[in-house]
């Protein structure tokens, strides 16, 4: 690391003023990249292990560096104004390939000396789904502009009003992007209307605004362009999500509709050709609503002949209102002299799509009605999309920042238990068992494995639990375990076990996928009653691009499914919203941790695949797990062998772990496990031990990530001194962390913090009879 002398910068006020052994420390446990810059080149002096992780270059490949190598937008360097800059910019890693990335720059204080903190994050996945929003919110726009339809909102509170781009359109202004003063756009707006028109629009809006009437009309402006038009204004007072009244509606230009109505009073011929080139749908109906005239419109639209048309009624195209509600809808036309409603007709092949329906009487044909419909399914698609995408967006950035305080809790909790743990089964070796003391030792150590296992529950949620992948046959995990899943629900349910065919292999810690599948079976047991049944089924799926559009995390290929299904009591649309939130469940008191759903949420995401629930109150629910194919040549793990004891007499283990009260710990149970141990808090003093010890050394034990040197370089370090040494890797980092070290691997021997004193002295066995 380059040292820098003390800057004299009285501006320069530090955030903060701490130590750098501290900082690293505290940096090196959090998710987010950090950089430790010199303010005057902005050269890259100090990393911690997430930014390893985010660019994958090694710490020395980073001290080469300035902040400028990691992306062409930054060559022009952005100091803080005061105390603190940011920017979003795209950012190169090792690879090449770049990602979105918003860089915090802030100056801080390291034992007296001044540095430039950078805090880097991935804006990626947020980027790709604000994309998507952007899209679907233009493809909106296109969608009013073409209907000619502008929305509108006046928050009565606020005294503000929004309008979109084509309400602008409608009235010849340019559009404005903000919202303005309600006062006066509400006076512009009125005083454009025809004097004749504007009383009864203006009554109409003053009786929403103050009495909640929605309201519907159409009258007659000129724009300030010198344009007569006629407009269809609709509004209606909600309540919006800060509980403040407002109202919204939408205006729609009507020129060319009543243009063409006009055309059609004036006389049978024009009306004809009109009705038959028009894009919309035009219907003439008798009171009875038989159809008496059709235009090419409606024919596209609905599929049918004009010749087929002509011989039905509206009630055989409706596909929501039955014979007496069409009869209600054309009594209401009577009555009020025009009606405009949304429903949906049934096209000749069956499908649905859904419609805008305007009506009025013919008065020159006498006891007839003339309606104009319009397709507007593009339209309900793209606001339906618009509000999937919008909670999409909500619900992966709630899950990301709650699976981030777990994460980083149960890392921190994990140590904490590591020496509770060893300490108590150190404690309870010197203490006699009949001694009321050894009795309290058990109990802590039964209270800290209890406490272990919550949390790697919710280092699983988190995504981040250590694992050892493996390529497994899903059938043959399921068959295998199936024993145990009916002895944890009991003989009363039935268990059906329906395997698919030629299922495709699967690449996973086996540890994860039973988790899966017992928490499922064991959240199904709670759920059902009498008569009580369980369904579990495999199957290959594949996703097309389509497929994938509303599963965030899903892409295109080849999938395992596992599918879990029960009969039981089913959820409701609100406990569903919640299910796999860590610690949300709806047992009773001691009955559940609500820690099991988290869990099968956290593995699933781990390993690259999404999960999909289905369920209704009273009906059962059903959960389908899709698990990334993993093609190739399938290659089953054999049952594990029983670990060969052998005499510990002249074997010696070199030990090395950086934070002391771990590395005493351990130190003492190798001892208590009759071994002999050189004991080293860095890899350096490893290497000098090993360099001064004048005996052999049978086993290297050392963390995994170290400052300085990472365990597998200390590894290769050692091997010309040692070329028959063994070794075994422990570590408390999460599987993202820890696998781009190389330790995740096939044949490495590792062992996960915390852990007991008989899993370390299985472990050392192991490693020791190891070829």
């Amino acid at each position: 690391m380059h040292e820098v002398p003390p800057q004299d910068n009285p501006s320069c006020e530090p955030v903060s003023t701490i130590s750098l052994t501290a900082w690293r420390r505290v940096c090196d446990t959090l998710d987010c990249a950090f950089l430790l810059l010199v303010p005057d080149d902005s050269q890259i002096i100090e990393c911690n292990r997430a930014a390893h992780h985010l660019f994958g270059y090694g710490k020395a490949e980073f001290l080469r560096f300035k902040l400028s190598d990691l992306g062409d937008e930054l060559k022009n360097s952005f100091l803080p104004e005061e105390f603190r800059s940011t920017v979003q910019c795209r950012c190169r890693i090792k690879n090449g390939k770049s990602f979105w990335g918003e860089i915090i720059l802030q100056k801080i204080d390291l034992d007296g000396v001044q540095f430039l903190l950078a805090e880097i994050k991935d804006l990626s996945r947020k980027k790709q789904l604000e994309a998507k929003l952007k899209r679907s919110e233009e493809l909106s726009r296109v969608i009013q502009r073409l209907n000619k339809i502008g929305s509108w909102e006046y928050e009565i509170a606020a005294n503000k009003t929004f309008w979109t781009e084509e309400m602008y359109r409608i009235h010849d202004l340019e559009p404005c992007s903000s919202f303005r003063d309600a006062d006066t756009v509400i006076a512009e707006t009125l005083a454009l209307y025809r004097p004749e028109d504007m009383p009864l629009v203006a009554a109409l809006f003053s009786k929403c605004v103050e009495e909640g009437v929605p309201y519907i009309v159409e009258a007659r402006m000129n724009t300030l362009a010198g344009h007569l038009k006629w407009v269809e204004t609709r509004g209606e007072r909600i309540i919006d999500d800060k509980g403040e009244y407002k109202v919204v509606g939408y205006m729609r230009d009507i020129t060319e509709n009543k243009q063409q109505e006009e055309i059609i009073r004036k006389g049978e011929e024009k009306y004809k050709t009109i009705l038959q080139t028009a894009i919309d749908g035009f219907w003439i109906t008798d009171l009875e609503g038989r159809l008496l005239e059709v235009n090419d419109g409606y024919c596209r639209m609905s599929g049918y002949s004009e010749a087929e048309l002509l011989t039905m009624n509206v009630a055989q195209l409706e596909g929501t209102l039955d014979s007496a509600q069409i009869a209600e809808k054309i009594d209401l036309l009577m009555l009020e002299g025009a009606i405009r409603f949304e429903t949906m007709h049934r096209r000749k092949d069956g499908s649905l799509y859904d419609v805008e329906v305007s009506a009025k009487p013919l008065d020159f044909h006498g006891n007839k009605l003339f309606a104009m419909l319009r397709d507007i399914s593009a339209q309900k698609e793209a606001e339906k999309e618009n509000r999937s995408l919008q909670a999409q967006l909500l619900q992966a950035q709630k899950m990301e920042a709650v699976g981030r305080l777990a994460g980083g809790v149960a890392h921190d909790f994990n140590n904490m238990l590591g020496v509770i743990l060893g300490q108590a089964e150190l404690a309870l070796l010197q203490t006699s068992p009949e001694q009321p003391l050894a009795h309290k030792l058990l109990e802590i150590i039964k209270a800290s494995e209890r406490s272990v296992d919550i949390a790697r529950q919710l280092l699983a949620f988190a995504s981040q639990q250590p694992i050892e992948p493996k390529r497994l046959d899903l059938n043959e995990v399921v068959s295998n375990t199936l024993k145990m899943v009916r002895r944890l629900i009991g003989e009363d349910i039935a268990l059906i076990w329906t395997p698919g065919q030629e299922l495709c292999p699967i690449k996973m810690d086996p540890a994860q996928l039973d988790q899966i599948f017992i928490n499922l079976c064991v959240n199904a047991r709670d759920a059902v009653g009498d008569q009580a049944r369980i369904v579990i089924e495999t199957d290959v799926v594949y996703f097309s691009e389509e497929d994938c559009k509303n599963n965030i995390g899903c892409v295109p290929g080849e999938f395992a499914l596992l599918s879990v299904s029960d009969n039981g009591c089913g959820m409701d649309k609100k406990t569903l919203e919640n299910i796999f939130e860590p610690f949300f469940t709806t047992k009773g008191p001691g009955k559940g941790t609500g820690l099991g759903l988290a869990t099968v949420y956290g593995i699933v995401k781990q390993n690259s695949g999404f999960i999909n629930v289905f369920s209704e109150p009273g009906k059962g629910t059903t959960f389908r797990i899709y698990l990334p194919s993993d093609r190739g040549a399938l290659k089953l793990e054999g049952d594990n062998k029983a670990v060969p004891v052998a005499s510990r007499e002249q074997e010696t283990v070199l030990l090395v772990e950086d934070e002391p009260t771990l590395l005493n710990m351990a130190q003492q149970m190798i001892e208590s496990l009759g071994y002999r141990v050189l004991a080293a808090n860095s890899p350096g003093q490893a290497q000098t031990i090993a360099r001064e010890y004048a005996d052999q050394i049978d086993l290297l034990v050392t963390d995994v990530i170290m400052p300085g040197m990472t365990g597998l370089e200390l590894v290769r370090a050692m091997e010309p001194l040692y070329p028959k040494l063994k070794y075994l890797f422990m570590s408390g980092y999460t599987a993202d962390i820890i696998a781009p070290h190389g330790i995740l691997v096939e044949g490495i021997h590792y062992i996960q913090k915390p852990f007991t004193r008989h899993d370390l002295s299985v472990k050392l066995r192991e490693a020791l009879a190891a070829e």
